[in-house]
């Protein structure tokens, strides 16, 4: 019998919250896949690794929060063996959601032994930074980076020794990246890249807009807030004392409050997936604070006030007002990706460190300047294909390739 070929999305869940991250930003996306594909999985990698966390199960939070198709069906493998006996009589087209890691070639070995395409996604919109070592922790981020490094380059040589396969297609939102890879990029011109195809997408933020348009309003000032230690900060320094960050609350606060009296608006705090919802609403005592609402929260915002989050780009496609926060408690990595958006944006900057007085009609006036400084922002990483969405042409492509 023929084996039957399905499409499923290989993710890497730690944690619970890693899950509900991953639905947050693939939720239109996977029901969009379902729609042309029919049945997919979602496949929990972490038990395939050569170092694994026994204690995973994440298929009840998805009827938490979202709303995804029925045919969606989620498979969270004990180990290789489980693995293997589900792979019988299918053959997998992989969306490959984790990074180059060594415990992860383990596997790329199953991917091999089946015989499974990868294709990957990176279609958020935002920029991904490569850290730096904080000064004063030189070694601890030196040696994180260099495992990582380690890792990547000995997985781009195991690939091109075929000991793994290699990754079908990047489709990509950040059009800077796709020039360089196509233009200086010696790997890719020797083809010695993983990659063996990079092709050019509009971001999953635009595809959704254009799918359905929301309802979009002035009514309320909005924060994307931030969380000060979580691993991808505290890896690179130690974790920030709880009277600073007490301090940093403090003081952002009062900025809050400061905007809501001069425009009249209410205050609205959208956290990360993976934030802690019982903490922030002690630390934002007085204001409307939410959890997996942001997308909904920033159609209806007047001003958005940011740290660095994936979300912002929604606030550019709906030409928000904006504002990026810097504070001293920030490491140099979290203040330096704020300020990606002032460089290349004009986005304004807040230092709630130094003196808030603000006067109503030029602080106006220059929050309304930046918005005219967005096109090109746009252009470059969030809708580089054009009008074309994102999903169909991933799907048309995907189909023609593997299902054919």
């Amino acid at each position: 019998m023929k084996n039957k070929k399905y499409l499923a999305f290989f993710c890497d869940f730690t944690v619970e919250e890693n899950f509900n991250q991953f639905l947050v930003a693939s939720e239109f996306m996977i029901n969009k896949f379902v729609e042309e594909f029919g049945k997919i999985y979602i496949i929990n990698v972490q038990n395939l690794k050569f170092f694994t966390n026994k204690d995973n199960n994440f298929d009840h939070t998805a009827k938490k929060f979202f709303k995804l198709h029925k045919n969606v069906e989620f498979f969270n493998p004990k180990n290789s063996l489980e693995f293997d006996k589900f792979m019988e009589q299918k053959d997998l087209v992989a969306l490959r959601y984790f990074r180059n890691d060594f415990s992860l070639i383990k596997t790329l070995l199953l991917f091999k032994k089946y015989n499974i395409k990868q294709v990957a996604i990176a279609n958020a919109g935002n920029v991904q930074y490569t850290l730096k070592s904080i000064k004063g922790f030189f070694w601890k981020g030196f040696l994180y980076k260099l495992e990582k490094r380690f890792a990547h380059k000995l997985i781009v040589l195991l690939s091109n020794l075929k000991i793994v396969p290699k990754i079908e297609i990047k489709f990509l939102t950040n059009s800077v990246i796709a020039k360089y890879t196509k233009k200086k990029n010696i790997f890719n011109k020797l083809r010695l890249s993983q990659v063996k195809e990079t092709m050019l997408v509009n971001s999953r933020s635009f595809d959704i807009f254009k799918n359905d348009t929301p309802e979009v309003n002035e009514n309320h000032i909005v924060l994307l807030d931030e969380m000060l230690n979580t691993p991808q900060w505290s890896r690179f320094r130690n974790l920030i004392h709880r009277d600073k960050i007490n301090e940093h609350y403090f003081k952002l606060t009062k900025l809050l409050r400061t905007l809501s009296n001069m425009f009249d608006k209410e205050i609205v705090i959208c956290l990360h997936p993976k934030d802690n919802l019982d903490l922030k609403k002690k630390y934002f005592e007085g204001f409307r604070v939410v959890q997996h609402k942001t997308r909904e929260n920033i159609c209806k915002s007047f001003i958005v006030l940011f740290f660095e989050s994936s979300a912002i780009i929604d606030a550019f496609l709906l030409r928000k007002k904006m504002i990026t926060i810097s504070s001293k408690v920030m490491d140099q990595n979290q203040i330096d990706t704020g300020l990606h958006y002032h460089k290349h944006a004009g986005i304004m900057v807040i230092n709630i460190d130094q003196n808030l007085n603000f006067e109503k009609e030029d602080f106006l006036k220059q929050l309304d300047e930046t918005t005219k400084k967005y096109n090109s922002y746009i252009n470059n990483y969030i809708t580089p294909d054009g009008q074309q969405l994102g999903y169909k042409k991933m799907t048309k492509i995907i189909k023609e390739r593997y299902f054919n």
